[in-house]
């Protein structure tokens, strides 16, 4: 294998009396998207981020979270699926906020895809999709019922935690979105670790295995395991891992996360003034570098290795 690179989304009741309607950056309980109706998205306030069923095959789609600058159509940026390994029919699937407060994903056959598998509430809940990118299920209070910032998929965007349970999973391939053979994760020993697991054998990719954690610079002491890329491009880890996009402090819209099956960590800038995101994978032509932690056409800075 080559050397890493880091470079810096119930039960079905009574589905024909729900309506197909949302309002912008909201959905409403007892509404749904269609994979039917072109358009059919939720678009955050600032128009940063669109999510909705987005085409991964032949007659098939995920639900999805993606870039909406610069435009695209059919080959955007993902930053988040709901079902990456289960893709859903291209005709009669549907996302439905039931009047119980859950978010199911149902396909053709009204079989449940994905569920958000929530508390039924009494109170009316809604769904909405913030300028972060943040995909988050609110109860009429506003308190959070789930969020799609808890379970990346490949990417991590600005401000979005990796915690001590989470993980970014690689595509399989550039032009195949399921789940893929590299793992970003903080291991036992607390330090923040990229897992080769493929299909018949498994071992940590980096950072080196012939090395102890203190030569490499990292830390075991802190067990919180966190690991965060901020506004500015900067990705760092309570393991004392640290690595600086070139242009760190211009504030540019930026993504960083795995999307393809070499086990590289890419980073991509989108719009200025927004921030970024982290993306662990193949390049896919936005912005890399040589460094753990980059992409094509992109210089990186690290302090640890």
């Amino acid at each position: 294998m080559g050397r890493p690179t880091i470079i810096v989304l119930v039960f079905l009741i009574q589905v024909c009396s729900l309506s197909s309607s949302s309002s912008n950056d909201h959905l409403h309980e007892g509404s749904s998207l269609s994979v039917d109706t072109e358009g059919n998205v939720l678009t955050s306030s600032d128009g940063t981020f669109s999510a909705g069923f987005h085409p991964v095959g032949q007659n098939a789609h995920a639900f999805a979270i993606w870039f909406n600058k610069p435009s695209c159509r059919d080959n955007c940026t993902v930053v988040w699926m709901a079902n990456r390994d289960y893709p859903v029919n291209g005709r009669q699937s549907k996302l439905i906020l039931t009047r119980h407060g859950n978010l199911i994903l149902i396909d053709a056959g009204r079989i449940t895809v994905w569920a958000t598998d929530t508390v039924p509430h009494l109170s009316p809940a809604h769904l909405k999709l913030y300028d972060s990118g943040n995909l988050v299920l609110h109860d009429s209070t506003g308190a959070t019922l789930r969020q799609s910032f808890d379970s990346p998929t490949d990417t991590l965007l600005p401000l979005q935690q990796l915690k001590k349970h989470g993980k970014l999973v690689s595509s399989r391939s550039r032009n195949n979105c399921s789940s893929g053979f590299f793992n970003l994760y903080f291991d036992s020993d607390n330090v923040l670790s990229l897992l080769y697991k493929g299909p018949e054998v498994s071992s940590i990719y980096w950072p080196s295995p012939w090395l102890l954690r203190w030569e490499v610079g990292r830390s075991t002491n802190n067990n919180s395991r966190i690991a965060v890329l901020d506004h500015l491009g900067k990705f760092s880890s309570t393991d004392n891992y640290t690595i600086k996009s070139a242009d760190y402090g211009t504030r540019i819209q930026m993504g960083e996360g795995d999307d393809g099956c070499d086990g590289n960590m890419d980073g991509e800038d989108h719009r200025p003034n927004v921030g970024g995101a982290i993306r662990h994978g193949q390049d896919v032509g936005l912005a890399r570098c040589s460094s753990p932690m980059c992409r094509r056409g992109q210089r990186c800075e690290t302090n640890h290795g």
